[in-house]
Protein backbone atom coordinates (compact mmCIF):
# COMPACT_ATOMS: atom_id res chain seq x y z
CA UNK A 1 0.00 0.00 0.00
CA UNK A 2 1.40 3.56 -1.09
CA UNK A 3 0.55 6.18 1.32
CA UNK A 4 -0.90 9.61 0.11
CA UNK A 5 -0.25 12.81 1.01
CA UNK A 6 -2.67 13.21 3.74
CA UNK A 7 -1.51 9.67 5.42
CA UNK A 8 1.98 10.96 5.54
CA UNK A 9 0.83 14.53 6.69
CA UNK A 10 -1.05 12.57 9.77
CA UNK A 11 1.56 10.38 10.80
CA UNK A 12 4.29 12.65 10.60
CA UNK A 13 2.09 15.28 12.61
CA UNK A 14 1.99 12.14 14.93
CA UNK A 15 4.29 10.07 15.40
CA UNK A 16 8.24 10.95 16.67
CA UNK A 17 10.96 8.78 15.91
CA UNK A 18 14.40 8.46 16.11
CA UNK A 19 16.94 5.69 16.53
CA UNK A 20 18.14 5.17 20.20
CA UNK A 21 20.56 2.13 19.70
CA UNK A 22 21.45 -0.08 16.85
CA UNK A 23 18.91 -1.56 15.40
CA UNK A 24 16.39 0.15 17.65
CA UNK A 25 13.91 2.75 17.06
CA UNK A 26 11.43 4.64 19.21
CA UNK A 27 8.43 5.81 17.85
CA UNK A 28 6.27 7.93 20.22
CA UNK A 29 2.64 8.07 19.04
CA UNK A 30 1.22 11.79 19.95
CA UNK A 31 -2.50 13.24 20.43
CA UNK A 32 -4.39 11.95 17.51
CA UNK A 33 -6.33 9.85 19.98
CA UNK A 34 -6.43 10.71 23.92
CA UNK A 35 -3.42 8.80 24.68
CA UNK A 36 0.10 9.05 23.74
CA UNK A 37 2.65 5.92 24.12
CA UNK A 38 6.31 5.07 23.30
CA UNK A 39 6.72 1.67 21.20
CA UNK A 40 9.95 0.12 20.19
CA UNK A 41 10.83 -1.28 16.70
CA UNK A 42 13.65 -3.67 16.90
CA UNK A 43 15.53 -5.77 14.12
CA UNK A 44 17.75 -8.80 14.77
CA UNK A 45 19.69 -10.85 11.80
CA UNK A 46 16.16 -12.52 10.52
CA UNK A 47 13.42 -10.80 11.51
CA UNK A 48 11.79 -7.65 13.19
CA UNK A 49 9.26 -7.01 16.05
CA UNK A 50 7.34 -3.70 17.47
CA UNK A 51 7.10 -3.41 21.24
CA UNK A 52 3.66 -1.75 21.81
CA UNK A 53 1.88 -0.05 19.12
CA UNK A 54 -0.27 2.78 20.27
CA UNK A 55 -3.93 3.25 19.57
CA UNK A 56 -3.71 5.39 16.03
CA UNK A 57 -6.97 4.51 13.99
CA UNK A 58 -7.34 4.13 10.57
CA UNK A 59 -3.60 4.46 9.86
CA UNK A 60 -1.54 1.67 9.14
CA UNK A 61 1.31 1.88 11.38
CA UNK A 62 3.08 -1.07 9.84
CA UNK A 63 2.94 0.38 6.40
CA UNK A 64 4.02 3.81 7.58
CA UNK A 65 7.04 2.16 9.40
CA UNK A 66 7.96 0.14 5.61
CA UNK A 67 7.66 3.10 4.10
CA UNK A 68 10.20 5.22 6.06
CA UNK A 69 12.50 1.97 5.54
CA UNK A 70 13.40 1.55 9.23
CA UNK A 71 13.60 -2.11 8.97
CA UNK A 72 14.69 -4.13 6.22
CA UNK A 73 13.64 -7.34 8.18
CA UNK A 74 9.90 -8.96 8.05
CA UNK A 75 7.99 -7.52 10.92
CA UNK A 76 6.48 -10.52 12.10
CA UNK A 77 4.41 -9.11 15.06
CA UNK A 78 4.05 -7.13 18.09
CA UNK A 79 4.51 -7.58 21.59
CA UNK A 80 2.39 -5.66 24.11
CA UNK A 81 3.89 -5.08 27.76
CA UNK A 82 0.54 -5.00 29.02
CA UNK A 83 -3.07 -5.02 28.30
CA UNK A 84 -3.88 -1.33 28.32
CA UNK A 85 -5.39 -0.17 25.21
CA UNK A 86 -2.75 2.60 24.86
CA UNK A 87 -0.62 0.27 24.00
CA UNK A 88 -1.99 -2.51 21.95
CA UNK A 89 -4.76 -0.22 19.55
CA UNK A 90 -1.93 -0.79 16.54
CA UNK A 91 -1.66 -4.50 17.05
CA UNK A 92 -3.94 -5.70 14.23
CA UNK A 93 -1.45 -3.58 11.82
CA UNK A 94 0.95 -5.92 11.86
CA UNK A 95 -1.03 -9.31 11.95
CA UNK A 96 -0.08 -11.09 14.91
CA UNK A 97 1.01 -10.32 18.86
CA UNK A 98 2.37 -11.91 21.62
CA UNK A 99 1.10 -11.13 24.79
CA UNK A 100 0.21 -12.33 28.33
CA UNK A 101 -2.93 -14.36 29.16
CA UNK A 102 -4.17 -11.31 31.56
CA UNK A 103 -3.60 -8.96 28.71
CA UNK A 104 -5.82 -10.37 25.82
CA UNK A 105 -9.12 -8.97 27.19
CA UNK A 106 -7.99 -5.66 27.37
CA UNK A 107 -5.93 -5.47 24.28
CA UNK A 108 -9.01 -6.66 21.75
CA UNK A 109 -11.25 -3.66 23.77
CA UNK A 110 -10.81 -0.51 22.65
CA UNK A 111 -11.45 2.32 25.64
CA UNK A 112 -14.84 3.63 25.93
CA UNK A 113 -15.90 0.54 23.50
CA UNK A 114 -15.53 2.23 20.07
CA UNK A 115 -14.28 -0.08 17.96
CA UNK A 116 -14.32 1.83 14.59
CA UNK A 117 -10.99 1.62 12.89
CA UNK A 118 -9.03 -0.73 14.80
CA UNK A 119 -8.48 -4.35 13.99
CA UNK A 120 -9.16 -6.13 16.69
CA UNK A 121 -9.66 -10.19 15.16
CA UNK A 122 -5.65 -10.79 15.00
CA UNK A 123 -4.23 -13.92 16.21
CA UNK A 124 -2.42 -14.21 19.74
CA UNK A 125 0.21 -15.80 21.13
CA UNK A 126 0.25 -16.30 24.43
CA UNK A 127 3.89 -15.83 26.25
CA UNK A 128 5.03 -16.45 30.28
CA UNK A 129 8.19 -15.92 32.33
CA UNK A 130 11.27 -16.94 30.77
CA UNK A 131 9.77 -17.66 27.03
CA UNK A 132 12.60 -16.11 24.43
CA UNK A 133 11.75 -14.85 20.54
CA UNK A 134 14.69 -14.86 19.12
CA UNK A 135 15.10 -12.15 15.67
CA UNK A 136 18.28 -13.63 14.57
CA UNK A 137 20.98 -13.15 17.23
CA UNK A 138 18.78 -11.03 19.21
CA UNK A 139 16.93 -12.82 21.66
CA UNK A 140 14.02 -11.29 23.47
CA UNK A 141 12.73 -12.87 27.21
CA UNK A 142 9.70 -12.16 29.06
CA UNK A 143 10.02 -11.60 32.64
CA UNK A 144 5.99 -11.15 34.21
CA UNK A 145 5.99 -7.83 36.40
CA UNK A 146 2.44 -7.19 36.81
CA UNK A 147 1.19 -4.67 39.06
CA UNK A 148 0.19 -1.31 37.48
CA UNK A 149 -1.36 -4.20 35.16
CA UNK A 150 -1.99 -8.11 35.97
CA UNK A 151 -0.62 -8.38 31.96
CA UNK A 152 2.61 -6.51 32.59
CA UNK A 153 5.87 -8.05 31.17
CA UNK A 154 9.20 -6.78 30.68
CA UNK A 155 11.40 -7.61 28.11
CA UNK A 156 14.71 -7.92 28.31
CA UNK A 157 16.40 -7.55 24.71
CA UNK A 158 19.77 -10.08 25.95
CA UNK A 159 22.11 -9.15 22.98
CA UNK A 160 21.41 -5.12 23.28
CA UNK A 161 21.46 -4.97 26.81
CA UNK A 162 18.09 -2.96 27.40
CA UNK A 163 15.35 -3.23 28.98
CA UNK A 164 11.84 -2.48 28.22
CA UNK A 165 9.46 -2.33 31.08
CA UNK A 166 6.14 -0.93 29.99
CA UNK A 167 4.11 1.37 32.62
CA UNK A 168 5.63 -0.57 35.59
CA UNK A 169 8.95 1.65 35.73
CA UNK A 170 8.65 4.62 34.20
CA UNK A 171 9.76 8.60 33.90
CA UNK A 172 7.24 10.75 35.60
CA UNK A 173 4.51 8.41 37.39
CA UNK A 174 3.22 5.37 37.54
CA UNK A 175 -0.41 4.31 39.11
CA UNK A 176 -0.45 1.02 41.32
CA UNK A 177 -4.23 0.05 41.94
CA UNK A 178 -5.14 3.02 42.03
CA UNK A 179 -7.52 2.91 39.18
CA UNK A 180 -9.60 0.00 39.69
CA UNK A 181 -12.74 0.52 41.64
CA UNK A 182 -12.11 -2.93 43.47
CA UNK A 183 -8.47 -3.98 45.12
CA UNK A 184 -7.45 -6.90 43.02
CA UNK A 185 -5.08 -9.16 44.11
CA UNK A 186 -1.64 -8.31 42.53
CA UNK A 187 -1.94 -4.74 41.82
CA UNK A 188 -0.96 -3.59 45.04
CA UNK A 189 2.83 -1.52 46.34
CA UNK A 190 3.40 -5.38 47.90
CA UNK A 191 3.25 -6.81 44.23
CA UNK A 192 5.11 -3.90 42.85
CA UNK A 193 8.13 -3.70 45.19
CA UNK A 194 8.58 -8.00 44.50
CA UNK A 195 8.68 -6.94 40.59
CA UNK A 196 11.27 -4.25 40.84
CA UNK A 197 13.77 -6.67 42.98
CA UNK A 198 13.25 -9.33 40.27
CA UNK A 199 14.16 -6.58 38.00
CA UNK A 200 17.08 -5.52 40.41
CA UNK A 201 18.51 -9.08 40.41
CA UNK A 202 18.97 -9.17 36.49
CA UNK A 203 20.54 -5.57 36.93
CA UNK A 204 23.80 -7.09 35.34
CA UNK A 205 21.99 -8.02 32.42
CA UNK A 206 20.82 -4.58 31.10
CA UNK A 207 22.66 -1.27 30.47
CA UNK A 208 19.20 0.86 29.41
CA UNK A 209 15.49 1.29 30.14
CA UNK A 210 12.89 1.74 27.86
CA UNK A 211 9.54 2.59 29.36
CA UNK A 212 6.38 3.32 27.85
CA UNK A 213 5.88 6.94 28.20
CA UNK A 214 7.83 9.83 28.85
CA UNK A 215 10.84 9.31 26.52
CA UNK A 216 13.81 7.04 26.42
CA UNK A 217 16.14 5.55 27.10
CA UNK A 218 16.40 6.36 30.97
CA UNK A 219 19.21 5.30 33.49
CA UNK A 220 19.26 1.83 35.24
CA UNK A 221 19.29 3.15 38.40
CA UNK A 222 15.79 4.21 38.26
CA UNK A 223 15.00 0.92 39.53
CA UNK A 224 17.03 1.94 42.70
CA UNK A 225 14.12 4.66 42.79
CA UNK A 226 11.26 2.90 42.49
CA UNK A 227 12.42 0.51 44.92
CA UNK A 228 13.36 3.16 47.29
CA UNK A 229 9.59 4.83 46.72
CA UNK A 230 8.00 1.04 47.49
CA UNK A 231 9.88 0.65 50.38
CA UNK A 232 8.56 4.79 51.78
CA UNK A 233 5.11 3.01 51.44
CA UNK A 234 5.28 -0.21 52.54
CA UNK A 235 7.37 1.54 55.43
CA UNK A 236 4.64 3.74 56.41
CA UNK A 237 6.04 7.13 55.33
CA UNK A 238 3.03 9.49 54.45
CA UNK A 239 2.09 10.09 50.45
CA UNK A 240 1.18 13.36 49.53
CA UNK A 241 -3.38 13.75 48.69
CA UNK A 242 -2.91 15.82 46.64
CA UNK A 243 -3.21 14.27 42.93
CA UNK A 244 -1.44 16.08 40.31
CA UNK A 245 -3.17 16.88 37.12
CA UNK A 246 -0.90 14.15 34.87
CA UNK A 247 -1.83 11.47 37.85
CA UNK A 248 -5.24 12.31 36.84
CA UNK A 249 -6.10 14.86 38.53
CA UNK A 250 -9.80 15.82 39.73
CA UNK A 251 -10.31 12.14 38.47
CA UNK A 252 -8.51 11.26 41.50
CA UNK A 253 -9.02 13.66 43.78
CA UNK A 254 -12.42 12.72 44.92
CA UNK A 255 -11.52 9.09 45.23
CA UNK A 256 -10.78 7.98 49.31
CA UNK A 257 -7.30 6.67 49.93
CA UNK A 258 -5.40 8.41 46.94
CA UNK A 259 -1.91 8.99 47.90
CA UNK A 260 0.96 10.05 45.66
CA UNK A 261 4.56 9.23 46.86
CA UNK A 262 7.92 10.58 45.09
CA UNK A 263 11.58 9.57 45.41
CA UNK A 264 13.85 11.33 42.90
CA UNK A 265 12.60 9.62 39.76
CA UNK A 266 10.03 7.84 41.07
CA UNK A 267 6.31 8.78 41.41
CA UNK A 268 3.73 6.56 42.12
CA UNK A 269 -0.06 7.45 42.55
CA UNK A 270 -1.68 4.64 45.18
CA UNK A 271 -4.32 4.11 47.45
CA UNK A 272 -3.07 4.05 50.86
CA UNK A 273 -5.81 1.01 51.61
CA UNK A 274 -4.07 -1.15 48.82
CA UNK A 275 -0.33 -1.63 49.68
CA UNK A 276 -0.49 -5.09 51.40
CA UNK A 277 -2.12 -8.12 49.56
CA UNK A 278 -3.42 -9.11 52.44
CA UNK A 279 -4.96 -6.09 54.53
Amino acid sequence: MAFDALQYEICEDNIEFRLIAPDTWMLTTKLLEPFSSDCYLLSGDESAVIIDTGMIRHLNLKEYILELKLTDKPIIGAIATHSHFDHTGGNGWFGHAWMHKNSVYGATHPFGGNADGYILDYPIDIIKEGDVIDLGNRRLEFIEIGAHDLGSVAILDKDRRILFTGDELETGWINIGSTTPEKVPGQTIETHYKNMQKLKARYDEYDIICPGHHGAPIDKSSIDDFLKCDEMILSGVPGDPYVPRKNGGERFRSIPHIKVMRYRMAHICYRDDRIFEDK
